[in-house]
């Protein structure tokens, strides 16, 4: 699996890993981090609206998926 992470400066870095252990790693180091469906893993401060449903990302709507719902309304909750 390829993981792109997209920088303020707006390079994209590119690795081979599961995304489970990046979210595992930074959960620990800075935990503004969202996990929103099994393929997005977000920073709280570029989320510019969010819902139930969507968050919007650079104009981007991006699904909450079912599986992550609960855990992402938990984590919103705790940081607004």
């Amino acid at each position: 699996r390829i993981i792109n992470i997209h920088m303020n400066t707006g390079e994209i870095a590119h690795f081979y890993e599961k995304l489970d252990n990046v979210e595992n790693e930074i959960e620990n180091i800075f935990p503004y981090f969202l996990r929103i469906n099994k393929s997005y893993y977000v920073n709280y401060y570029f989320i510019e609206k969010h819902s139930n449903s969507f968050i919007t990302i650079r104009g981007e709507n991006i699904k909450i998926s079912s599986k992550y719902k609960k855990s992402y309304q938990d984590k919103m909750y705790i940081l607004l």
